[in-house]
């Protein structure tokens, strides 16, 4: 379902943070994906991460 795979997304949010400071490059990466990334479910795109309200 697309709250599953968004609750992946969270899950893998909370493992890199833990690893801050290891490689800068794929920090940004990640912090992008996190930031802007999309999931495709049943045609729509929806955030990888729901916005916080």
């Amino acid at each position: 379902s697309l709250e599953r795979a968004q609750q992946y997304f969270s899950w893998a949010q909370k493992v890199t943070n833990g690893c801050k400071g290891v490689n800068s490059k794929l920090e940004q990466i990640l912090e992008n994906l996190y930031s802007n990334g999309k999931i495709l479910y049943e045609g729509n795109e929806y955030p990888a991460i729901p916005q916080q309200k």
